[in-house]
């Protein structure tokens, strides 16, 4: 069976969250907001409002100046995509926690994947033992498709691993770009060794691992989750969204469950 999300072009309308993220990265590397922002139209401060949104192409041009100031450092792509947790995505994250399995999540965000901020084309394919993620990047600048492929990949992975980290998810890994000098980011990251300069990006995930009962799996919550993704507005921000649904969601959960969400910060 294949599942795949609809012909939406990546230049949808996102909130500012992953704009947020991928500037504090250019922070973090000594790049400043100033440069990280430049040709985006976006002022430093709108980054600390919740309520803004923008566009795929601007947050392709921050990209942009990421890869143009920083492209140097190996796997500055999977650094980017370490920063996307379950809680960055906002009610589509406490649906993808609250789902019975690793699949069912799965199938989750690729019928809300308008709610995530990816710029590849997801498309998710049963075949056996295994499960396929196509990660299509064909439209994207060839300056920065490898950035984009390795963050939303990287992306995937780092939410799978919070959910069941007791487990390997990733079995294998295509990458459609030529192999870098230095693949030692990537090695630790994936804990496997990527196949380079493949016809396409496909991650080959476990189905047995994918099916193992998720530990905060809560059908009641993950209806409220999902019927507030339903009817998520482009400009409630992900904080919000998660504020608003534990309003909604608390009493259903389990006391374990309540315990460690609330452990939880709501910051991306």
């Amino acid at each position: 069976m294949e599942r795949k999300r609809g012909k939406l072009q990546w230049d949808f309308p996102r909130n500012i969250t992953s704009m947020r993220l991928m500037t504090q990265l250019g922070a973090d590397y000594g790049l400043p907001a100033s440069t990280c922002l430049a040709g985006t139209d976006i002022q430093e401060k709108a980054l600390a409002d919740p309520a803004v949104v923008v566009s795929g192409a601007q947050e392709l041009r921050l990209i942009h100046n990421l890869v143009e100031h920083l492209g140097h450092i190996p796997g500055l792509g999977i650094e980017a995509g370490k920063r996307y947790h379950f809680t960055t995505f906002g009610a589509l994250g406490l649906a993808i926690v609250c789902s019975p399995n690793m699949l069912s999540a799965l199938d989750i965000s690729m019928r809300y994947f308008h709610l995530t901020f990816a710029l590849t084309h997801f498309r998710v394919e049963e075949t056996g033992s295994e499960i396929h993620v196509v990660m299509d990047d064909s439209g994207l600048p060839e300056a920065v498709r490898s950035f984009i492929v390795e963050r939303d990949s990287a992306a995937l992975i780092n939410v799978q691993r919070e959910l069941y980290s007791s487990r390997p998810v990733l079995m294998g890994l295509q990458l459609s770009y030529p192999e870098p000098p230095d693949v030692s980011a990537h090695e630790a990251f994936y804990r496997i060794r990527p196949v380079f300069g493949c016809a396409s990006n496909l991650a080959v995930l476990d189905v047995a691992t994918l099916m193992a009962p998720l530990p905060q799996a809560n059908e009641l919550a993950l209806g409220a989750a999902e019927e507030q993704c339903r009817h998520c507005s482009i400009i409630t921000s992900p904080e919000a969204g998660l504020r608003q649904l534990y309003g909604n969601i608390w009493r259903v959960m389990s006391p374990r469950c309540r315990i460690w969400t609330a452990s939880r910060p709501l910051s991306a």
